[in-house]
């Protein structure tokens, strides 16, 4: 579901790639000015979430407006699982 989903991503960001926790961390939130991540950390994640979903993330897919927020990457993410 979209709300796994988006748990998915926060636990990868703490978890695994170490960044402190948001207090109001949603879809809301925008990758790269709120949550500090730079072109290495947003690969890294993808890496973590293709593991964790069993997604394949094709990298000619992905451009600027699926890497905006939390919720632009979920429906970006969603769309790969239909």
């Amino acid at each position: 579901s979209r709300q796994e989903l988006v748990a998915s991503i926060r636990d990868v960001l703490e978890a695994k790639l170490g960044l402190p926790s948001h207090p109001n961390f949603g879809e809301h939130l925008r990758l790269n000015e709120e949550l500090r991540l730079d072109s290495v950390l947003i690969l890294q994640l993808f890496v973590h979430l293709e593991v964790d979903f069993g997604l394949e993330i094709p990298e000619e897919a992905i451009t600027q407006k699926h890497l905006g927020t939390v919720g632009t990457l979920a429906s970006f993410l969603l769309g790969l699982q239909r």
